[in-house]
């Protein structure tokens, strides 16, 4: 009985790789992101992309504060010239808010 001689780590490294087809990776990535999707485990979404990577944490904490005191303020004048329930004044101050953000928004993206 001749067994010769044993192979080596490399020839059994590449005996035993696996190939695998485009299609057949692209069907695995869906499966494995079904399964995150089922398990609470969320993809990241762009926006917490930008959040996360591209914005200035410091510049953030600012806009934040200034936008909390905008709002403050808002109600407040709203409650007080228009006679506003707090309700009424925040979803009149929310209004504003969205059309101050669209213009902003669309300033920054369309021109100065």
């Amino acid at each position: 009985m001749n067994i010769g001689k044993p192979p080596s780590a490399k020839r059994l490294k590449e005996d035993y790789k696996m190939k695998i087809t485009k299609r057949q990776l692209k069907r695995i990535i869906k499966e494995e992101k079904r399964k995150l999707s089922e398990y609470g485990g969320n993809p990241i979404t762009p926006a917490d992309r930008a959040l996360g990577s591209y914005f200035d944490v410091d510049l953030m904490g600012r806009l934040r504060n200034n936008v909390q005191d905008l709002w403050d303020d808002a109600v407040d004048s709203a409650i007080e010239f228009d006679g506003l329930e707090v309700d009424e004044a925040e979803d009149a101050v929310a209004a504003g808010f969205e059309k101050l953000f669209k213009q902003t928004l669309d300033k920054a993206r369309w021109g100065r």
